[in-house]
C-alpha cells in the first residue's frame, strides 16, 4: 500500500494546511521525508488554492489576488540528497479527487494578471470543464468534446538564498524598467498574503518578507489532483501534475539511467531532456 504523505481538504483554506506553501524559499521545513526510489502519493489544491470556482461567473477569475499563487504540496526531502545532485521524478498516476471532477481555464483581467493576448481579451473570461473519465466537455463551449491532457502543473526544488537573493534582484530590476505597467511585468515579495507551510513566528515573518510571489498566467488547469511520485535526490514541492517521465541522461560515450552524481560528473555530453 502507497502512503499518501500529504492530504488536503478542499472544504478547508490552503492557509490552514501546514503542509502547503505558495512562496519557494530555502527556510521552509519539510512537510515530509522519503528515501531514493519510494513511491508516495501527495494530494494536492489547484494552484489558487479553491479560489475559482465552478459557477457560470468570472468574476473570481477577475478579481484574484494573484499574489497567492501557486499553492504547492511540500516539500518533501529526500534522505541523503545533496545540493547539486540530479533530481529525476516519475510521476505514475495523477487523477482528480473523487468529489472534484472538474476543471476551468480562462483569462485574465488585463487590470488584473492579463496574458499574452491581453490588448485582443482584455476582460476576464472563464469556462467550466467537467470530466467523463478520459473526456471532458464544457457547458460554456457547447458542441466541444475532447480527451483532456491535464499539464504538469509547478514542480521543483526549493532554492538557495543565493538564488533566492538573484531572483528577486532580477524581478526587481525589470519592475523598475515600467513600474506603472498595467498588468504588472511581475510581483516582488509581498508577505501579507505568504504562506510558509510549518514557518512560523518571527522566522515566518523574516523568510516571507523575501520570497518572491509567483507570477501566473491562467491556463487550463484542472483541480485538486492526488499524484504519485519517485523521487531521486534533493527535495521538492508539488502542485497539480500530469503523468510525465522524465528522460534518460544520455550521452555520446555513456548512458545512465537516474543518474544520482551531481551534473559536474556525468560523463562528457551528457545531457537530459523530456521528450
Amino acid at each position: 500500500m502507497t502512503d499518501t504523505l500529504i492530504k488536503v481538504d478542499l472544504a478547508e483554506s490552503p492557509y490552514e494546511n501546514p503542509n502547503v506553501h505558495n512562496r519557494w524559499h530555502p527556510d521552509i521545513p519539510m512537510a515530509a521525508w522519503v528515501k531514493p526510489g519510494d513511491d508516495f502519493i501527495l494530494e494536492t489544491y489547484d494552484w489558487t488554492g479553491g479560489f475559482i470556482k465552478n459557477n457560470d461567473s468570472a468574476d473570481d477569475v477577475r478579481d484574484i489576488d494573484l499574489s497567492i499563487v501557486h499553492f504547492l504540496s511540500g516539500p518533501v526531502g529526500v534522505e541523503g540528497a545533496e545540493p547539486g545532485d540530479l533530481l529525476v521524478v516519475d510521476l505514475l498516476d495523477i487523477g482528480a479527487k473523487a468529489e472534484s471532477q472538474w476543471g476551468f481555464n480562462g483569462f485574465f483581467s488585463k487590470q488584473n494578471g492579463g496574458g499574452f493576448l491581453t490588448d485582443h481579451f482584455p476582460l476576464a473570461q472563464k469556462s467550466i470543464w467537467d470530466f467523463h473519465g478520459l473526456y471532458t466537455s464544457s457547458r460554456h463551449i457547447p458542441g466541444v468534446n475532447f480527451a483532456g491532457l491535464i499539464h504538469p502543473g509547478l514542480i521543483g526544488c526549493m532554492p538557495d538564498k543565493s538564488l533566492l537573493e538573484t531572483w528577486n534582484k532580477r524581478e526587481i530590476d525589470f519592475i523598475a524598467t515600467d513600474p506603472d505597467r498595467v498588468p504588472a511585468l511581475a510581483n516582488p515579495p509581498f508577505a501579507a498574503t505568504a504562506h510558509m507551510g510549518r514557518l512560523q513566528g518571527d522566522a515566518r515573518d523574516q523568510a516571507a518578507a523575501h520570497a518572491p510571489c509567483r507570477r501566473a498566467n491562467m491556463a487550463a488547469t484542472a483541480t485538486s489532483r492526488t499524484s504519485r511520485a519517485a523521487p531521486r535526490c534533493i527535495s521538492l514541492s508539488m502542485s497539480t501534475a500530469r503523468a510525465c517521465r522524465w528522460a534518460t541522461c544520455t550521452s555520446r560515450k555513456a548512458t545512465a539511467k537516474s543518474p544520482s552524481a551531481a551534473p559536474s560528473k556525468w560523463p562528457a555530453g551528457c545531457i537530459c531532456a523530456c521528450p
